[in-house]
């Protein structure tokens, strides 16, 4: 997020390359798909005085799926519970 003065500028990079249209003073991913796994983010401020690009934030994405089935708990007497 960029903070200060009206008189600054700024830029947010996606793997160090510019992300279109992202020049606000915020910026918020559309949806993200395991594609955007260890995606790196940064951001490019500038101002009359220079330029600073920020340090560089990792997007780890995970899956919220899990379809493997799991195995019952054992029960208190060590034994695993069976569904019928």
């Amino acid at each position: 997020m960029l903070v200060g003065k009206r008189e600054r500028e700024g830029t947010f990079l996606s793997n160090m390359a510019d992300i279109p249209g992202a020049t606000s003073s915020s910026y918020t991913t559309p949806a993200v798909t395991l594609a955007n796994h260890r995606t790196i983010f940064r951001c490019n401020a500038m101002n009359a005085h220079g330029s600073v690009i920020s340090a560089s934030e990792m997007l780890f994405v995970t899956s919220a799926a899990n379809n493997r089935p799991t195995s019952p708990a054992p029960s208190k007497s060590g034994k695993k519970a069976v569904s019928r």
